[in-house]
């Protein structure tokens, strides 16, 4: 028996040809490499977390026409039953009669393995100077968790084997790997392990094809191939016992259709990911129905990887910046449809939507898992709907998908409107590079296509579909390589029109700059969709577009500097979440002091300030405001000061805190001006004089003419809450919200993470209600702060709470 070490070694006269026969032209063979013969090798380590590779004795078991076969000699793997470490390999996990079928059909006794991958992928290349395959079953480790945990992968070929550089050579030898390990931990498995392996000789000689040609191809497609040669030697592969093979992975894809094309860890790792090489295998299969089997040698030749490679074997006159678009992303809409509907072997649009190799053998099809959809519905007007935010949008920017189904009666409420994750840096909403398609497909009775519609959007991504048949199903994906994973997508019924709200206030800290806030509000609050509102600030012919933030939910805020003295138009403009459009504006009257004194108007309403009253060059302004207005003052909710606009009949306006006189038009003196106090409307003292009411003012805030107006009361909180802090992380602003079921001192505080005080937001009485107090990243004397961590403490009698924010920039 010979004997060799090292990773080429086999034997004196192997190494002495590796140096001397390259030199004379003649490629390096191992024609008296024996059965019995000995070998070390490297043992391939596909672990989660891998160790330190190992190397093993092998023994060449068998020698065919094309192929050298080794057996390692003991387990390398931790583990139980027959194939524990150190347990021998031969006659215990593989012994000569399942070698002689291994063998036997790849060499063409009954199945012909070799010929079969050969002749459809390819002349497999010679990488090593020796026109055999090394065929190594070895014991290979493939997942640990604390303790190995079987993958259960079968085949494996690595990169490092064939690609030519010897710095990072691994055997370096054309290498198939079978993994002996695979369902080796109890006697009962043992014949579920010899067939899964039997599978996986062609599914691996194909994977060498591919990898010896382009090391640097993506596994996904490396796989994939490897799946169409187990399907051409042995069919639909099923394990008996155990059911496992391309039928168990194709099933298992039935039920996930969401996990991306080109990430082969879709599934669970015990099972080998089979969700991806279920999805694989029907990809190429749908290749070789859409075009011919000659598609496959195509792509396992190329020069090219993945979806490029694919495109170039579509049509290889189509440039590589093109290809994808052009030939891969069709047939890819194609074959999506023809997951959802296949099993029904329909004949619409050529065919197209059906496998032409599954008739007769197994039903494949998403329709009839309740698990592959996303969206299920039955009940119309469907409820505002939106995939979750964990793990919830697409799981890539392109070769991603999620199907919804609708069943149930929705003739009198068919139109179901869709608006997909989309921001072009137009809006003030984060950029969002989407690029969205989809179809519906709808179907007749249980076994028949009704209709496939593309889903027409607009440039925001917004549009809808109609209902119809007996069952309808939207298809949804995104088309932008490159892009971000996890956009999600809105579906609807909400056909109410959202109003607008917007409410204005000049800066208390800088009064150079006025803070607005706005909100979208209809019968289903939803606020902005993705694009986020746009708001432009005009003045004459001076138009500006400022970006607004998101924060507290749906509630939006920007500082934008008044730059010049006169009326200003404050218009928010935006999309709700079934993508209708909707805008508002307010007016705004700006001064500057001089030697003289100003007066500002909006809406007829109007306030002078004396001269003297500021200091020069100081801005005063005179804002229309609203709803929105009375509850961003009272830190509250929207719903907690409806009531409070009752019996006004001029107004609100806000203004900041200057001696002046406001004064609004009034039909009689019945009326009078009143303060909000951001608990209550406070009655001034007034005046009406030449069809006018007249109040002195001092303090900043908001004003009205009315008859007692706020008739009602904000509902009182039944117990204390903390609502903690929104957003978190923020960059500008955060907001706390809290409870107050009682009337009390309430302090809250800022700390850094010394445990500094930077900046007392309140300490004061506060009335029974929900509250928001807004911080703006600053401390006490105005000054931003930093990038960090830092905590917010409330503190009001017999409650104190903490919580950790955290600023970035």
């Amino acid at each position: 028996m010979k004997y060799a070490t090292g990773p080429r070694g086999v034997g004196l006269l192997a190494l002495l040809a590796a140096f001397l026969l390259p030199a004379l032209g003649v490629g390096v063979a191992h024609a008296d490499f024996e059965v019995g013969d000995t070998v070390i090798l490297k043992v391939p380590d596909l672990s989660e977390f891998p160790s330190a590779i190992e190397e093993h004795q092998f023994t060449c078991r068998a020698v065919t026409e094309h192929a050298y076969w080794l057996v390692q000699d003991t387990c390398s793997v931790k583990g139980s039953g027959p194939g524990s470490l150190d347990s021998l390999v031969w006659e215990n996990l593989i012994g000569q009669t399942e070698l002689d079928v291994l063998t036997g059909d790849f060499e063409g006794n009954d199945v012909d393995v070799y010929g079969t991958v050969t002749d459809i992928f390819g002349a497999i290349p010679d990488t090593d100077g020796d026109p055999k395959v090394w065929m190594v079953l070895a014991t290979i480790a493939d997942a640990y968790n604390q303790d190995p945990k079987d993958r259960n992968s079968v085949a494996y070929v690595d990169p490092e084997d064939v690609n030519g550089d010897t710095s990072t050579v691994f055997n370096n030898h054309d290498i198939v790997y079978i993994n002996i390990h695979t369902y080796s931990s109890s006697e009962a498995a043992l014949d579920i392990a010899a067939q899964l392996r039997m599978f996986g000789v062609p599914a691996g000689l194909a994977m060498l094809d591919r990898t010896a040609v382009r090391p640097t191809e993506d596994l996904w497609v490396v796989r994939g191939l490897g799946t169409i040669a187990e399907y051409l030697c042995y069919g639909l592969t099923k394990t008996v016992p155990g059911n496992l093979g391309l039928e168990y992975a194709i099933k298992d894809f039935a039920k996930n259709p969401g996990i991306e094309l080109t990430n082969w860890q879709g599934g669970g790792q015990k099972m080998d990911f089979c969700y991806a090489k279920g999805q694989e295998h029907l990809w190429f299969q749908y290749l070789i129905q859409r075009f011919d089997i000659s598609i496959i040698e195509d792509i396992c030749q190329s020069d090219t990887t993945s979806m490029i490679n694919i495109g170039n074997a579509m049509d290889s006159t189509t440039p590589d910046d093109e290809t994808i678009q052009t030939n891969v992303v069709p047939i890819y809409k194609d074959w999506l449809v023809c997951n959802l509907v296949s099993a029904y072997g329909d004949d619409m649009s050529g065919g197209i939507y059906t496998y032409d190799f599954l008739e007769g053998s197994y039903e494949f099809m998403h329709i009839g898992n309740n698990a592959a959809f996303k969206g299920k519905f039955s009940s119309y007007p469907m409820d505002l709907w939106i995939p979750s935010e964990t793990g919830g949008g697409l799981l890539g920017p392109i070769w991603a998908s999620q199907y919804c189904q609708f069943t149930g009666d929705y003739d009198s409420t068919s139109t179901v409107y869709f608006n997909g994750m989309f921001a072009d840096a137009g809006g003030s909403g984060a950029f969002i590079d989407g690029k969205w398609e989809g179809y519906l497909v709808t179907t007749v009775g249980d076994s028949a296509i009704g209709s496939v519609t593309a889903l027409e959007l607009d440039d925001l991504y917004n549009g809808n579909v109609t209902l119809i048949d007996d069952k309808s199903y939207l298809i949804v994906t995104n088309n932008n390589p490159g892009g971000q994973a996890d956009l999600r997508y809105i579906l609807s019924q909400d056909t109410t029109r959202p109003e607008v709200l917007i409410a204005a206030y000049q800066n208390v800290v800088n009064e150079q700059y006025i803070t607005l806030y706005s909100t979208l509000i209809d019968t289903v609050p939803e606020g902005f969709d993705w694009y986020g509102p746009v708001f432009t600030p005009t003045i004459g012919d001076s138009v500006g577009l400022v970006d607004m933030s998101g924060f507290y939910g749906t509630l939006w805020s920007c500082n934008f500097s008044a730059w010049a003295a006169g009326t200003w138009t404050l218009k928010v403009a935006g999309y709700d979440s079934t993508g209708f459009e909707s805008y508002n504006s307010i007016d705004a009257a700006v001064g500057f002091a001089t030697t003289g004194g100003i007066e500002l108007e909006v809406k007829d309403i109007r306030l002078d300030i004396p001269e003297g009253s500021v200091a020069p060059g100081s801005m005063v302004s005179l804002i229309e405001t609203n709803l929105l207005g009375l509850a961003v003052s009272s830190q509250t909710t929207l719903e907690g000061v409806e009531g409070q606009l009752t019996g006004v009949l001029a107004g609100p306006v806000s203004c900041p805190a200057v001696d002046g006189l406001i004064s609004f038009p009034a039909e009689n003196s019945v009326a009078s001006v009143y303060r909000w106090s951001g608990m209550e409307w406070i009655k001034l003292d007034s005046y009406y004089q030449g069809d006018r009411m007249y109040a002195s003012v001092s303090e900043g805030g908001i004003y009205v003419l009315g008859e007692g107006p706020g008739v009602s009361s904000p509902e009182i909180p039944a117990v204390f809450r903390f609502g903690g802090t929104f957003p978190n992380p923020f960059s500008a602003e955060a907001a706390i919200n809290f409870s107050l079921p009682t009337t009390g001192h309430v302090t809250v505080t800022i700390y850094d993470m010394s445990g500094r005080s930077v900046r007392t937001l309140t300490d004061t009485e506060m009335q029974a209600a929900e509250h928001t107090l807004i911080w703006d990243g600053r401390d006490n004397s105005g000054t931003a702060l930093g990038a960090g961590v830092y905590f917010c403490r409330l503190h009001t009698s017999g409650h104190t709470v903490t919580q950790k924010m955290l600023r970035v920039e």
